[in-house]
């Protein structure tokens, strides 16, 4: 597979470090494509809450640029502050190149492209489509529509069982295990079969058909817009979140976490063997994530799963009738913010609220620290903790409180609650991640000790022939041309 490959011929970085507490999926994308800290970019969490709608909506949400076949859904790359590579090289060779992102989440498409990306796709639960946004285009590009017409992700599904049964539970240990999801009615152990979940299109996802379906899409923009057919370079960013779903519900010692892995391996190796010769490619992740709560337990380690809606819930319930606030003061903890409601905030006792708000946050089982954001934002950092935390934070930041977990403890995944693990911390299982870049011009390198994952944009320029602009960007990696 091209990950040996990788290894074996390419260079290796498998200790690239996040510098930031906000391990969240658009942040990560984000800062991999810009080169720059989400305190830069602007992209701070997966999701915010918007007062004005009162109501979370995603990162990408910004309410005008609707989602081709949802009238209520919306995407953009409006919010993202810097430019990524994507727009860099649509500057310097004047349009001429063509970037085409890919994704099943909007967020994971939308801010690798950038504001000037040719196209990017990302996946529609509900109807099982591939989308795009009215930034991008009026409908879904003709050659997609005809693709999907041809060939529906349903007919793509089957039975998901594993390649080597023996080989994983030689190193893993028994297939199930307790924290283990059993999500869209897939099970908790193999077989996985998506055909009998009450939502096929959704439960999809979290298998290696999404993967492969992904990269026939893929294939056939390759095919419809000709990417690599001329001396301009071009750039295919892919996202292949099937991995991170897998990760998400079964953890990543899972059997279905390496299995989904090994698959994504071969489906990628296949896949890149097609493209032509003198391409290179440039391979990360955009966090890393716990282990589950119950197998930290297991080890004799405190391990915790902490519940927005709860926690939102006992400390308005705590303060209840200590302020003079016609509603309670929390409107909202949408990882890793406490929002405040508009009367809190502008209330002439704001500063004795939050105080209190914070108190009763700190209460909760399974948090390290809270900080208040306009006092950090205000200062200088005096701990790494507090410089984490503040590389995740924008001048303007909307939340109140910033949630820093306990270490090893989550905030609990929406699917389904209870289960399942995720990422979103200042932990080093959150925040290394590999690097690996590989093809021709490039120079064989392992480098075991740490590098900035904000060295990723770089490098990627460099693959590219061309040179990131941003200020604080770092240099590229040893091993790029």
């Amino acid at each position: 597979g091209v990950i040996r490959q990788a290894v074996a011929r390419g260079a290796y970085y498998p200790r690239a470090r996040y510098d930031y507490a906000g391990t969240y999926t658009a942040a990560g994308h984000a800062t991999l494509f810009t080169g720059v800290l989400p305190r830069v970019h602007g992209i701070v969490a997966n999701e915010v809450w918007d007062a004005k709608r009162a109501k979370v909506v995603s990162a990408v949400d910004d309410a005008q640029h609707a989602v081709v076949g949802t009238a209520d859904r919306f995407a953009s790359p409006s919010m993202l502050r810097a430019p990524t590579v994507a727009d860099e090289l649509e500057r310097v060779t004047h349009g001429r190149a063509l970037t085409l992102s890919i994704s099943l989440k909007d967020r994971a498409a939308v801010l690798p492209g950038g504001r000037h990306a040719d196209l990017a796709l990302f996946y529609d639960t509900k109807r099982g489509l591939f989308t795009t946004s009215t930034w991008y285009a009026g409908g879904v590009p003709s050659w997609l529509g005809a693709f999907q017409a041809q060939h529906p992700i349903t007919a793509s599904l089957g039975v998901w069982e594993p390649y080597d049964s023996a080989a994983l539970a030689r190193l893993l240990g028994p297939d199930a295990a307790t924290g283990e999801s059993d999500w869209q009615g897939l099970g908790n152990s193999f077989p996985h079969d998506p055909r009998r979940s009450p939502e096929p299109t959704v439960a999809v996802r979290a298998t290696p058909f999404a993967t492969e379906y992904l990269l026939d899409v893929a294939r056939a923009g390759v095919r419809a817009l000709g990417l690599g057919a001329d001396e301009v370079p071009d750039l295919l960013m892919l996202s292949l979140s099937s991995v991170d779903y897998a990760g998400h519900l079964f953890g990543g010692e899972s059997w279905e976490y390496a299995d989904n892995l090994v698959r994504a391996d071969r489906a990628l190796t296949r896949f890149l063997r097609e493209l032509p010769a003198e391409t290179r490619v440039i391979l990360s992740s955009d966090h890393g994530a716990a282990p589950l709560p119950e197998r930290s337990l297991d080890r004799g380690k405190l391990a915790l799963r902490i519940r927005t809606k709860k926690v939102a819930r006992a400390v308005n319930k705590a303060l209840a009738g200590r302020f003079q606030l016609e509603a309670p003061p929390v409107a909202s903890y949408t990882e890793p913010f406490i929002y405040l409601t508009d009367e809190a905030k502008s209330s002439a006792g704001y500063d004795a609220i939050l105080g209190a708000v914070e108190s009763e946050v700190g209460k909760a089982l399974g948090v390290a620290a809270v900080y208040r954001v306009r006092d950090l934002v205000e200062r200088e950092p005096v701990t790494e903790l507090e410089t984490l935390v503040r590389a995740s934070l924008t001048d303007d930041a909307a939340g109140d409180l910033f949630v820093v977990p306990s270490e090893l403890s989550v905030v609990d995944p929406s699917h389904p609650g209870g289960t399942g693990t995720s990422h979103g911390s200042p932990w080093s299982y959150d925040r290394f991640v590999p690097v690996l870049f590989w093809g021709p011009g490039v120079t064989p390198h392992a480098e075991r000790g740490e590098v900035p994952v904000l060295a990723f944009a770089p490098t990627l320029a460099a693959l590219l022939g061309i040179r990131a602009t941003s200020p604080a960007t770092v240099a590229p990696l040893a091993g790029a041309p």
